[in-house]
């Protein structure tokens, strides 16, 4: 490829659309450019390479989508609720120990507790050293809730407001 072709790293191309595709592009107000680097970066994210039939993949871990009810439907068939989420919870934290120990310290877990909510669908996760909120929680057993947490977060929790819409926890650091 001749460097008049290069720009600033990038290589010029001509894509072909259907009236549809290119229709479909407009409406989202983004560039041809930007919408396809938006795609190729979510493909990336989604390790949409690996998918086939039947298989999802989310940064080289399987994916199941399972609706909540289902879940929670489960969750209230367990025999002990808090010992099954602290299981894991526990199982959570081993894993990312392995990944990165940093990931442990309390700056790091107060700034990115929230990011969790976010990324794997808890809700609207707010943590600091006294308490752990969850706004919208998808998983509605307070107890398998609490379990989950204090084991991830090796913390005891105290439930204070258990509801559908949402779930306070007190640490064991607050009124210290």
């Amino acid at each position: 490829m001749s460097d008049k072709h290069r720009e600033n790293g990038k290589v010029k191309a001509t894509l072909i659309l259907d009236k549809d595709a290119r229709a479909y592009i407009q409406s989202t107000g983004s560039s041809l450019q930007n919408f396809f680097t938006e795609l190729l970066e979510a493909h990336r994210h989604f390790d949409m390479q690996r998918w086939q039939q039947g298989l999802m993949f989310h940064h080289g871990h399987r994916v199941l989508v399972f609706y909540t009810d289902a879940l929670n439907q489960l969750i209230s068939q367990s025999r002990d609720p808090y010992e099954t989420g602290k299981a894991l919870g526990s199982q959570l934290r081993e894993t990312i120990q392995a990944i990165d120990p940093k990931m442990f310290q309390q700056e790091f877990i107060i700034n990115n507790l929230g990011l969790f909510g976010v990324l794997f669908g808890w809700g609207t996760v707010k943590y600091s050293a006294e308490k752990l909120i969850i706004e919208h929680p998808a998983i509605t057993n307070t107890e398998f809730t609490r379990g989950y947490f204090e084991a991830l977060l090796s913390t005891s929790l105290v439930p204070k407001v258990a509801g559908n819409h949402i779930q306070v926890f007190l640490t064991e650091n607050a009124g210290n």
